[in-house]
């Protein structure tokens, strides 16, 4: 009977792996790289100070928020139709610049009504020569008849003529003295002028080529050079923070509540005793001028209601933090 030898068992040369393995760990381990020790507490300082020294730069300020009616002086002035009468077109849209005086729509039959815009803007400027001197008209019936008198007028373009070579002043004619009242009263009827320069705003439903009714809102002229405010209603336990000259964020909301633009602002006065409601009345300065926004300025509406977060202490990050321990502490 053979034995065999303990010795005599083969190896398998995986059983030296995890041994091996091991050894190379332990001498990892047991040598950590050199620039670890030269430079790893200062690097860890260097970034532990950059941190602190972005707290101190991060802006962390208090705040209270409160609901801000916006309001103006010389608001817009909102345009309503006469009567029943059909909307036939809109000579202008929404965030154009008019001047006083420009048409704005046009109501009723459009027959003639280019040549008649036209023949109103020869007469507001005074070119009788200019109207003679057409070759013709195509207008509105209750204006051909006047037309035509007024072009059957043979001394008419001598005079005009002679008016312009000697610089002479404007010589009154009959058949134009009528013409021009005639076309007035047909733009009266058919037009409807801007009363104010300003910015057009639509806001009303009223479609081209569609009845109106009485009082029926077309839009609004809103004055380019209208001053903007807000007011506010501070409650009692609140009103002690509030100082005049602090920053106020003014946060407009669009649909479904979602920030469409923020506005700038600045307490300008701060009542000294409270309303009938027994809040104090603050009014904001709302810097428009330059500001950068989605929201166009004229877009602001009189009686308006958005957020408004009151800056009460401008503070950093840092400041905030060491504030919360301190509290906390004592």
């Amino acid at each position: 009977m053979m034995i065999e030898s303990d010795t005599d068992t083969p190896i398998s040369p995986e059983e030296n792996i995890p041994e091996k393995h091991s050894e190379e760990m332990q001498e990892i381990i047991s040598s950590p790289p050199s620039w670890l020790y030269n430079w790893g507490m200062s690097i860890f300082i260097c970034l532990l100070f950059g941190l602190l020294g972005m707290t101190q730069v991060i802006k962390y300020p208090d705040s209270v928020r409160f609901p801000l009616t916006v309001n103006t002086v010389n608001g817009p002035v909102v345009l309503k139709a006469a009567g029943i009468e059909k909307l036939t077109k809109f000579m202008v849209r929404s965030h154009d610049s008019v001047k006083k005086g420009q048409p704005l729509v046009l109501f009723g039959d459009t027959a003639g009504a280019h040549d008649a815009l036209l023949l109103l803007e020869s007469l507001d400027s005074k070119k009788g020569f200019d109207i003679w001197n057409r070759s013709n008209y195509h207008l509105p019936p209750d204006l051909i008849e006047s037309y035509r008198q007024f072009k059957a007028d043979d001394g008419f373009l001598e005079r005009q003529q002679t008016q312009v070579k000697h610089l002479l002043p404007y010589e009154k004619n009959l058949n134009f003295e009528k013409l021009s009242q005639l076309a007035d009263q047909w733009a009266a009827k058919h037009l409807l002028r801007a009363p104010v320069s300003g910015m057009v705003l639509f806001s009303g439903l009223v479609i081209e080529g569609e009845f109106t009714r009485k009082e029926d809102v077309l839009f609004e002229i809103a004055d380019e050079h209208a001053q903007y405010f807000g007011t506010m209603f501070i409650p009692e336990d609140i009103i002690s923070k509030i100082k005049v000259g602090q920053n106020v964020l003014i946060r407009m909301k669009g649909s479904e509540g979602r920030n469409a633009g923020s506005i700038s602002g600045n307490i300008i006065s701060v009542a000294d005793l409270p309303s009938a409601n027994g809040a104090y009345l603050c009014r904001v300065n709302l810097q428009l001028s330059g500001q950068k926004w989605p929201v166009h300025p004229f877009q602001l509406k009189n009686h308006m209601r958005m957020d408004a977060d009151i800056i009460t202490e401008d503070k950093t990050l840092f400041g905030r933090i060491t504030g919360s321990l301190i509290k906390t502490r004592f």
